[in-house]
């Protein structure tokens, strides 16, 4: 009887050790499993990517200006044909890379960023600077970089920091980044002007310069000299003493200031 029992205890334990290995192995099964599918997830995702390089950078930069110099950017945007042009040429120097039309053009919109924030402190050639196309980096005195630094502080990143194809970017967006900003497309451009036009067209009159400004606000105080002559002949002595002829001096010159700043506020 006592082996008997014996015997049972031993093929309970046995079956219980069996059930835990089993689910020991399911467990590690499990893991497997998943560590599987994210390296597959993972890899899957970089074989979607296309990773650049710096020769890549060379190569759509010198592209890009290829199809500037050529003709195919029309008002400062390039046009279908260039970016054909572009993504067939990428193909064919790296044939091992995911190369497409959106590719290229977020690229280049990082390469700009990174080039802007250069370009804004230096543009214009900046007194006592210069950029070397075989360092990369820009040089000058240290007292020059002193000046600058106190003037505007991001400069000292670029004091070791390179920035690459500094001069083909300022052949292919100098002019964009006149004021610091993206440069606007040809469809902005023309419903800008359209917006200024009927802007300007103050009492039937289209208002396209400074001057044209200022000769509306001679004529208009013209007539306003006229009132005034009208409302101050009661007022003002026929030999106005030095404090009254200069009170109304200033407030003319007030009103013509106040005039002409409303009329430039809406152009």
């Amino acid at each position: 009887m006592g082996d008997e029992n014996g015997k049972r205890n031993d093929f309970i334990k046995l079956h219980r050790m069996h059930q835990l290995a089993s689910a020991q192995v399911v467990c590690l099964v499990a893991a497997w499993m998943r560590k599987k599918d994210l390296q597959n997830a993972s890899a899957s995702k970089a074989n979607n990517q296309c990773i650049w390089t710096k020769v890549m950078d060379d190569a759509l930069i010198d592209a890009y200006l290829n199809q500037h110099n050529i003709g195919n950017r029309v008002g400062g945007t390039f046009t279908t044909h260039a970016f054909e042009n572009i993504v067939n040429e990428l193909k064919e120097k790296f044939s091992d890379k995911l190369i497409d039309k959106e590719r290229i053009q977020n690229r280049m919109k990082h390469i700009k960023r990174c080039w802007f924030s250069c370009y804004d402190i230096f543009k214009n050639g900046m007194s006592g600077f210069g950029w070397d196309p075989i360092t990369e980096f820009f040089i000058a005195e240290p007292e020059v970089w002193q000046q600058l630094i106190e003037i505007k502080p991001a400069a000292a990143e670029w004091k070791t920091k390179p920035i690459r194809n500094y001069e083909k970017l300022v052949q292919l967006y100098g002019k964009d980044r006149a004021t610091g900003q993206y440069a606007k497309t040809a469809s902005e451009m023309q419903k800008r002007k359209a917006s200024i036009e009927v802007e300007n067209n103050v009492g039937g009159h289209n208002f396209e310069t400074i001057d044209e400004v200022d000769f509306m606000i001679s004529q208009q105080e013209i007539h306003l000299d006229n009132e005034d002559a009208v409302n101050m002949d009661a007022q003002i002595p026929t030999q106005p003493s030095k404090s009254q002829a200069d009170s109304f001096v200033d407030h003319h010159q007030r009103r013509r200031v106040q005039k002409k700043k409303k009329l430039m506020m809406r152009i």
